[in-house]
């Protein structure tokens, strides 16, 4: 059984919520303090935190649960303006459906743990996925949040190919359909950002070449 730590405001929402993940053999854990932070997400595997109508107490509960735990935090966005630095993202449209189903990917995504120290490195590039840093010959190279997360997804593979469809859906929270153009969008961004056209390579899905 998968446990859920949910932050929802909206006590009807967070009950719809808790309701249909149960259908899906989710147990939930609610708060809407921090102080209760510690002893919830000890006992989870992942946290949802609600940024459909976003506060500073959001922000300060995801700082509360990266503080005491390192499970996988996913939030809830009602449009694509609202982006906050989370493992990833889940538009409330979507439903709860796609909710769970994003859910068990997170839990089963490969971990920053799987790499030594969390690090995955490809000739001179660096990609911390812990710290979420990126740096080429030394020197920190900026990426966005989306961009960070379409690579941490790609390396977190370890050099095996990594699902298009999966990708999408773990790094921006959306549907094949309409987010294929924009994840090419995105590694174009992240190719041009790095400066090592070939660190990611495209096949049948991604992955990160010269991997060691």
């Amino acid at each position: 059984m998968i446990n859920v730590f949910l932050v929802e405001d909206d006590r009807r929402n967070s009950e719809r919520i808790a309701q249909a993940l149960s259908k899906c053999g989710m147990r939930t854990l609610r708060s809407r303090s921090t102080g209760l932070v510690f002893d919830a997400v000890r006992k989870c595997d992942v946290a949802i935190v609600s940024f459909v109508s976003p506060t500073e107490d959001h922000v300060a509960m995801v700082s509360a649960i990266r503080a005491v735990s390192g499970i996988p935090v996913l939030a809830l966005i009602d449009n694509d303006r609202v982006r906050p630095q989370v493992d990833g993202h889940i538009l409330a449209s979507r439903g709860t459906e796609e909710l769970a189903a994003r859910i068990v990917e997170v839990v089963r995504r490969p971990s920053a743990d799987a790499a030594p120290n969390g690090v995955v490195r490809a000739g001179d590039v660096v990609i911390d996925l812990k710290k979420r840093l990126v740096t080429v010959d030394g020197a920190e190279v900026r990426l966005t949040d989306t961009e960070f997360s379409v690579l941490a997804v790609i390396a977190g593979e370890r050099g095996r190919l990594c699902d298009k469809d999966r990708l999408i859906a773990q790094a921006l929270g959306r549907s094949t359909g309409e987010a294929t153009a924009v994840l090419h969008v995105y590694i174009s961004k992240i190719r041009k950002k790095i400066g090592r056209p070939s660190l990611i390579e495209q096949a049948s899905g991604y992955r990160i070449s010269g991997m060691t």
